[in-house]
């Protein structure tokens, strides 16, 4: 109902009208007519016309932004849904790695150096995971900033 609340004023709003029409034999068209003839001495009525078109596109502009804006708002909101989602798989994938080093240095023939290059490339990878989930600007430069090596 919250949805359609000026629907549901306008009809109440039109059926009002519509009975004081009725009840009250008024002749709305025929009054407005002569509403427009008085005008008519002030030359009023020319800017009816004009006066209704700006307001039609201002309008139409309002309704055409509101739907961009929403649109945006879903977007991001998917984007956001997205990272965190990525985020939370990377972040499993990087405990599971750590049970792997834990295996690799209970192996006595295992390369120290090859830990050594493992630890620093889970150091970087937490660190970019860290940076893209700190991005408050959602445009493709500042994700892709966020995550370059340093």
């Amino acid at each position: 109902m919250k949805d359609h609340r000026f629907t549901v004023a306008g009809l109440i709003i039109g059926l009002t009208l519509y009975l004081v029409v009725i009840v009250g034999g008024l002749d709305l068209f025929e009054a407005l007519h002569v509403w427009i003839y008085r005008l008519e001495a002030y030359e009023v009525d020319e800017l009816i016309v004009p006066a209704f078109i700006v307001l039609s596109f201002s309008f139409y502009e309002r309704i055409r932004n509101a739907r961009r804006k929403f649109a945006e708002r879903q977007q991001r909101e998917t984007f956001l849904a997205a990272m965190k989602s990525t985020q939370h798989v990377l972040n499993n994938f990087l405990n599971q790695m750590e049970l792997f080093r834990i295996v690799a240095e209970e192996t006595p023939d295992f390369d120290p150096k090859a830990l050594e290059l493992y630890e620093k490339l889970i150091t970087d990878t937490t660190e970019q995971i860290k940076a893209l989930g700190e991005v408050t600007e959602y445009d493709a430069d500042s994700i892709w900033e966020s995550v370059k090596p340093k």
